[in-house]
């Protein structure tokens, strides 16, 4: 009897990202009967990223042929978040990873770069820094298409330039006495 008939279950049919391959339990029923793993065997394909899973069965001993079934990977939901920085006007921002947080990430991963961008060179207490462009690898493998991701603004602060007061020189006549050079 060929499986392609068969009642096929998957326990689970979705999970959420995590870098391990996904391996969901397999009911095979023929009518009421539910068959043993003498019946038929198992194995999962696409089964570790996010995306659809297939999980093929193959009869055997009574039962023949193969047949498939998918379940689903979930993007993992991650947040970016930029980091507070007060600079001085004329200054940048710092434009590196370590001026970010981020939440959720699979255990090894990293966000190995992203793009900050400030709203304004202008000085300011209510600007903004904006990340995006994000990318997160486990080791040196790209795994960003694994998470849904979401950014969160930090705040920027620019202060305006402190006035340095200028000194100026007078011109002095010898008098005999202490006399002082320069006005502030």
């Amino acid at each position: 009897k060929s499986v392609s008939g068969l009642t096929i279950t998957l326990n689970p049919t979705s999970y959420t990202y995590d870098g391990t391959a996904k391996t969901p339990g397999v009911t095979v029923k023929d009518g009421s009967t539910t068959l043993t793993t003498n019946d038929y065997s198992v194995s999962y394909s696409n089964n570790t990223n996010a995306g659809t899973a297939t999980v093929t069965i193959t009869g055997k001993g009574n039962y023949t042929g193969t047949t498939t079934k998918n379940f689903t990977i979930n993007k993992r939901s991650v947040t970016i978040t930029a980091k507070n920085q007060t600079i001085t006007y004329g200054n940048s921002i710092t434009k590196t990873t370590s001026y970010i947080t981020s939440s959720n990430l699979v255990s090894g991963h990293s966000v190995t770069s992203i793009t900050l961008t400030q709203s304004t060179t202008n000085a300011t207490t209510t600007g903004t820094i904006t990340p995006s462009a994000a990318t997160i690898k486990s080791g040196t493998t790209n795994v960003t298409n694994n998470y849904s991701i979401s950014y969160s603004k930090g705040t920027l602060i620019i202060e305006r330039l402190k006035t340095a007061k200028v000194a100026t020189c007078k011109d002095l006549t010898y008098n005999g006495s202490n006399q002082t050079l320069i006005n502030l």
